[in-house]
C-alpha cells in the first residue's frame, strides 16, 4: 500500500494542470516538457510519448496565449466569417483541412448581428495572427486595412482593390451562364434578386447585364437580400404585382429557398410556373426534395488560393514575389451551373394571369 507521503495531493477545484504538473506526473524536468510542447530539438521520441502521454492522463491543454507570447512571428491564420452563412461553412471546413495539413492553426472570429467585421479583426490582432482571411467581408477596404493593425488580409468572395490581396469564384460568368441557361429553355424576361452591399454583387450585376444585352431580353435587377426570409419577403411583393417574370436568379441559395417556400404555399408551381436559380451550390439545395438550380464554387480550391496568398505575405519580402507572373494581389477561381429540377422551358399557354407572357 503505497504510503501518505508518497500520494499525490488532490488538486483544488477547479484548477487546471501546468507544465510542473506534467513534469511530475512523467518523472522530468520542467524544461524538457516544455521542449517537447514547443516541438524544439532536445528530446527523444521516447520522452516526447512519455510526455504527452503524462499530459493526457492529467487532463494539461497547452496555454495557446502564452505559447503566442512567446513567439517572434506568429504564422497562426485568422478567419474572419459570418455566422449562419452555409457557404461559410462549407469554406471554413476547406481552410481547416488546409491549413492545419500544413501545419500551421486557425483562429476564428465570427461577425453577427451584434459583432461588426471592426470588432471580429480586433478579436484576432489580440491573437497575434500572422494573417487574416475574411469570408465576404463587407466594409471598405480602407476601415478593413486600419482595423488589422498591420497583419496581411486576404479577402475571399470580394475582390479588393489596392491593398488587400483576394480570391474570388468568378461571380460573373456564374451568372452569365444562368441567364445563358434560362434564355435556351425559351424565358425572355429574366429578374436578378440581388443583395445590397454583398460580396461579390457588382460583378454578378455585371455579368446580368451583359447577359441580357447579349442575347436582347428583358432583364431586371432588383434586391432581394441574402436570408430565406429576405428571399419569401421578396416572393410575396413579388406575387402582388399584376406581371410576375418566369424566370428569377436568387442572389444565393439561402434566398433561393425562402422564395421557392412562399410560392409554393401560394400554389405556385416550381418549375411549371416560375423557374428558380440559386448561387453557392450548398449542401442543401442538391438535396432531393429541393433539387435546386445552382452556380457551384469550388471552396477547395478558394481555401487552398487563400491561404497560399497569406503564406505568401507572412513570409520574408524576399520571397514575396508571385511565381506565376501574375498580379499577386487577386485570383479568380472557374464555377460550374449546376442544373437541377427547379429550372424548365415557360408555359407555352394557360399561365397564371400574374405570369409574364
Amino acid at each position: 500500500m503505497e504510503s501518505s507521503s508518497s500520494a499525490r495531493a488532490p488538486e483544488p477545484p477547479g484548477r487546471r494542470p501546468t507544465m510542473r504538473d506534467v513534469a511530475r506526473e512523467a518523472g522530468v524536468s520542467t524544461a524538457l516538457v516544455s521542449i517537447v510542447f514547443r516541438d524544439a530539438p532536445g528530446a527523444s521520441e521516447r520522452t516526447r510519448r512519455r510526455v504527452t502521454e503524462a499530459a493526457d492522463r492529467i487532463g494539461y491543454v497547452v496555454d495557446e496565449r502564452a505559447r503566442l507570447l512567446r513567439r517572434s512571428r506568429s504564422t497562426d491564420i485568422g478567419v474572419m466569417f459570418q455566422t449562419g452563412q452555409p457557404f461559410h461553412q462549407q469554406l471554413l471546413d476547406q481552410l481547416y483541412a488546409v491549413i492545419e495539413g500544413s501545419g500551421g492553426a486557425v483562429i476564428l472570429s465570427g461577425v453577427s448581428a451584434g459583432r461588426d467585421e471592426r470588432t471580429a479583426l480586433a478579436g484576432l490582432v489580440s491573437y497575434r495572427c500572422g494573417a487574416v482571411i475574411m469570408l465576404g467581408a463587407g466594409a471598405p477596404e480602407d476601415q478593413l486595412v486600419a482595423a488589422a493593425a498591420g497583419i496581411p488580409l486576404v479577402s475571399i468572395a470580394r475582390p479588393m482593390k489596392e491593398r488587400v490581396d483576394w480570391v474570388s469564384s468568378d461571380d460573373r460568368h456564374g451568372m452569365i451562364m444562368s441567364v445563358d441557361h434560362l434564355v435556351d429553355l425559351g424565358h425572355e424576361k429574366v429578374l436578378f434578386a440581388a443583395a445590397e452591399g454583398a460580396a461579390g454583387v457588382a460583378e454578378r450585376r455585371a455579368g446580368f447585364e451583359a447577359a441580357v444585352a447579349q442575347h436582347g431580353v428583358e432583364g431586371t435587377m432588383e434586391f432581394g437580400g441574402v436570408t430565406e426570409i429576405e428571399g419569401a419577403d421578396f416572393a410575396a411583393r413579388m406575387l402582388e404585382r399584376d406581371r410576375v417574370p418566369t424566370a428569377v436568379i436568387a442572389f444565393n441559395d439561402r434566398a433561393a429557398l425562402g422564395m421557392m417556400d412562399l410560392l409554393v404555399r401560394r400554389g405556385v408551381r416550381i418549375p411549371e410556373d416560375i423557374s428558380i436559380v440559386g448561387n453557392d451550390d450548398s449542401e442543401i439545395a442538391g438535396r432531393h426534395y429541393v433539387d435546386l438550380t445552382s452556380v457551384a464554387q469550388d471552396t477547395r480550391r478558394l481555401a487552398e488560393e487563400a491561404v497560399a496568398l497569406a503564406e505568401r505575405r507572412m513570409a520574408p519580402a524576399s520571397a514575396q514575389a508571385d511565381p506565376d507572373g501574375q498580379d499577386p494581389r487577386g485570383r479568380t477561381v472557374p464555377v460550374e451551373l449546376i442544373v437541377r429540377g427547379t429550372t424548365a422551358a415557360p408555359r407555352a399557354g394557360g399561365r397564371p394571369p400574374w405570369v409574364l407572357s
